[in-house]
Order: structure tokens, then C-alpha cells, then sequence
């Protein structure tokens, strides 16, 4: 059955999935974006993966916050904990649990160097931006790490963020959002009522 009506307003937010997108030749990347690329026990490794093979072959330029590292790092220490303990937080006293965690934790940090010499990028340090973060907080409502990567954004003068958190969708549709097509209605909405607000 072919759906009646008016398609859904993109809102300046585009699925990694559509093989119609123009891939962006300038890009911020999030951490939450790169963490399901490159740890494949992640929900949307493969779509994830398949794009950043896309932004290679695009030969797009990455631009992202040194605080992609350390939340990176943050992340795949949480994921080898959750994965075998039902509380993280307890496993991060056991001396056997933080060494397993530690491991995936390094070879996360790896596959990131790894995928960063496929590209031409630029790590913008937190202290560049720092001042900025506070302001994009009380405008949007910004977490402060998000605040910190969207005023990384927009520092730059970057326009395209790839990301999978929805947090972002509350910035202005002056900033393209690349996510997945699952997260697509989520984060238009998101948008639509920041807008409203």
C-alpha cells in the first residue's frame, strides 16, 4: 500500500542508509557515531561501518573533538563490562573484569587509529572550544559533552554532524544531522519541538 499524504519533512536531518545521499565532503563526527562503526557488538555496527567505508570513498575530510577519544575510550570500557556483568559499575572493582574491558577498550582505540589513516582529519582540542560549549547549553539545551562536540561544529564553521544521539536534533536545521533510519522520526521531532519551544 503506497502511504497518502505529503512525504515527512526531512528537517535537515538524513538517514546514512539512503544510497541517494550525497555524502558530505566535510564532516564533524560524534562519538556515539563511532563507536557502533567500529565495535561490532554494537546495534548498528554494519550501518555504521558502511558508512564510514562511504566517507572514505567520498575521500570526505573528518573534523571531531579530542573528547571523541576519551568518550571512545569511556565506551568500549563500559561495553566489555556490560557484556558479562549485570552491573558495570560493581565489575569495575574486579581486577579480572577491568583487564577484559581494558583489552576491548584498546583494540577499540586502535581501529581508530587505523580508521583515521584511511582520511585527512582534524582533532580540535576541548580547551579550542571550551568557552563555547556553556553558551550552546543554555541556547539548546545541550548535555555539556554534546555542547562541547557542537561547538567543536561550530568553531569550524562545519554544517554536517554524524551522529546517533538525538540530543543533537535539538541544535538549528542550520546543522545537518546524519543518523540512521531508525533514528530519523526521533530526531525530526526532536527538532520540530526545539523549534516550537
Amino acid at each position: 500500500m503506497t502511504p497518502v499524504g505529503r512525504p515527512p519533512l526531512a528537517r535537515a536531518i538524513y538517514s546514512i542508509e539512503d544510497l541517494r545521499l550525497d555524502v558530505p565532503t566535510e564532516v564533524l563526527l560524534d562519538t556515539s557515531f563511532v563507536v557502533d562503526a567500529l565495535i561490532d557488538s554494537q546495534p548498528s555496527h554494519e550501518i555504521c561501518a558502511n558508512f564510514l567505508l562511504q566517507l572514505v570513498e567520498a575521500e570526505t575530510v573528518l573534523y571531531f573533538s579530542r573528547l571523541l577519544d576519551l568518550e571512545l575510550a569511556e565506551a568500549a570500557f563500559r561495553i566489555a563490562l556490560r557484556e558479562r556483568y549485570s552491573s558495570y559499575k560493581t565489575a569495575r572493582e574486579d581486577g579480572r573484569a577491568r583487564r577484559r574491558a581494558g583489552r576491548l577498550m584498546e583494540e577499540a582505540r586502535a581501529a581508530w587509529g587505523e580508521a583515521l589513516s584511511a582520511f585527512g582529519y582534524l582533532r580540535v582540542e576541548i580547551h579550542e572550544v571550551a568557552d563555547q560549549a556553556p553558551a550552546l547549553m543554555t541556547a539548546h539545551g545541550l548535555g555539556s559533552y554534546d555542547a562541547v562536540h557542537a561547538a567543536t561544529a561550530d568553531h569550524l564553521g562545519l554544517d554536517a554532524i554524524v551522529t546517533l544521539d538525538s540530543g543533537f536534533a535539538r541544535l538549528p536545521s542550520r546543522f545537518m544531522l546524519y543518523t540512521t533510519s531508525a533514528r530519523l522520526r526521533p530526531f525530526r521531532e526532536r527538532r520540530l519541538h526545539s523549534r516550537s519551544s
